[in-house]
C-alpha cells in the first residue's frame, strides 16, 4: 500500500498555522513571523518535503537555460565523458525545465574562447557552467556575468575568483602531490623526473599549474634534487607527430626515474619514453581507452581519474537544485582522487557511472 501524500493542509495542521502561511514559507514570498517560519521549517525538514516540481514548472512556464562552456570533445577525447555527463543531466532534469546549450572552444586558441563568450553573453542564459582555461579572459567573463546577474559554476579547473558560486572537480594541488608520492615511492633518488604538458601550459591553465606545483612541493619535501626535475611543453599545432617531437625535444636516456604527464594525453608519449628508459614509472591522467590500453600493457604505471562525467553532471545538478528547489548553490564539490593501476582498472571501469 502506498503512503499517503502529505499536503500543504497537513503541514499547516501540524505546525498550527494557516495553509497560506505554509505556501509563503515554501515559496519564500510574503511576510511570515519568525515563530511561524521556524515551526513550518521544522515540519518541512522532519518530513523531507519536496514540492511538486513538474506542476510548479508547468504553472510558472519557466525554462532555465544553462550555458556550458568547455573544450571541444572532437579536439580532445577527454571532454567526451563530460559531454556524456551533460547528456545524463538532461535526461534527469530536462522535464523540470532545465535546458543546456553547449559552447565549445579550442583550448590552444584564446580567440575561440572569446568568441564563445560573446555568444553566451548575447544569449543571457540563466546560469553558466564553465571550464575556465584562460585565466585573464575568464576573469573578464566572470565580471560580465556578475553585471548581468548570471550565476557561474566552474568545473575541472579551479579558478581563484570570488564571482563563481562553486567549483566542481578535484583538489589539483593534492592531485599533483599524490602523483609525486607514487612516482617516488619505490624509486631511488638517482634518476630524472620529467614533467610533460601537452597542448596546455601552466601559464594559461590553472589546472596544469596546480598539478605541477603540488608535485614539485612534494618532491621538495622529499628533498628530491631540483636539478633532476625537468619540465617540457609540446603542442600539436607545432608538432603533428608527437612521438617524433618528443624524441627531438627530450634527452631520452635510460636515467629517467619518473614521468608525469599533466593532461589526458599520456598515450602520445608514454611508449617512446618507456622504450628509452624501461624501468621508469609513468603517471598520467584519465581513463580514456588510449591510456587504459597502455596501462594494461604496463607502459603507463598509473592513471589518476578526474571523473569528467561526474564533474559535468554535478555542475548541472547544482543549478537544478538552485533554480527548481530554491537551494543555495552551496560549497565546492571536491571529487575523490581515484588512482587506477592495471590490477584494479577493470573494477573501476565497471563501477563508475556510465
Amino acid at each position: 500500500m502506498s503512503e499517503k501524500k502529505i499536503t500543504i493542509k497537513d503541514i499547516a495542521k501540524m505546525a498550527n498555522v494557516s495553509p497560506g502561511t505554509v505556501d509563503r514559507v515554501i515559496h519564500k514570498r510574503g511576510s511570515v513571523s519568525p515563530d511561524k517560519q521556524k515551526r513550518v521549517g521544522e515540519i518541512l525538514e522532519r518530513i523531507n518535503y519536496q514540492p511538486n516540481l513538474i506542476a510548479q514548472t508547468l504553472k510558472n512556464n519557466r525554462i532555465y537555460q544553462i550555458a556550458v562552456l568547455m573544450p571541444d570533445p572532437e579536439r580532445d577525447v577527454y571532454w567526451e565523458r563530460a559531454s556524456m555527463g551533460l547528456d545524463a543531466s538532461l535526461l534527469e532534469f530536462g522535464s523540470f525545465g532545465t535546458k543546456i546549450e553547449r559552447y565549445y572552444f579550442d583550448p590552444s586558441k584564446l580567440k575561440t574562447f572569446q568568441k564563445a563568450v560573446e555568444k553566451i553573453i548575447a544569449a543571457k542564459p540563466s546560469g553558466v557552467l564553465i571550464a575556465p582555461m584562460f585565466s585573464e579572459a575568464s576573469d573578464q567573463f566572470f565580471s560580465q556575468c556578475q553585471g548581468l546577474d548570471i550565476p557561474v559554476i566552474t568545473f575541472n579547473t579551479h579558478h581563484i575568483s570570488d564571482i563563481p558560486k562553486a567549483f566542481v572537480g578535484q583538489d589539483l594541488l593534492q592531485s599533483g602531490r599524490l602523483a609525486g608520492n607514487l612516482l617516488t615511492l619505490t624509486q631511488k633518488f638517482t634518476g630524472r623526473i620529467l614533467l610533460i604538458h601537452i597542448d596546455e601550459t601552466p601559464d594559461n591553465t590553472r589546472h596544469v599549474l596546480d598539478k605541477e606545483t603540488g608535485l614539485r612541493n612534494l618532491l621538495a619535501e622529499k628533498k628530491y634534487p631540483a636539478s633532476l626535475i625537468e619540465s617540457y611543453q609540446f603542442f600539436h599545432s607545432e608538432n603533428a607527430d608527437m612521438p617524433s617531437a618528443l624524441t627531438k625535444g627530450l634527452n631520452l636516456r635510460d636515467d629517467i626515474s619518473g614521468v608525469f604527464i599533466s593532461t589526458s594525453k599520456a598515450y602520445e608519449v608514454a611508449s617512446s619514453i618507456k622504450k628509452a628508459s624501461p624501468q621508469c614509472i609513468i603517471a598520467g591522467y584519465d581513463l580514456i581507452s588510449e591510456n587504459t590500453d597502455l596501462l594494461k600493457k604496463g607502459t603507463i604505471t598509473f592513471l589518476i581519474d578526474q571523473s569528467p562525467f561526474q564533474q559535468a553532471y554535478l555542475g548541472i545538478s547544482k543549478f537544478y537544485e538552485h533554480f527548481l528547489l530554491q537551494k543555495d548553490i552551496g560549497i565546492d564539490e571536491l571529487l575523490p582522487l581515484n588512482v587506477a593501476f592495471k590490477e584494479n582498472l577493470e573494477s573501476i571501469l565497471r563501477n563508475r557511472r556510465k
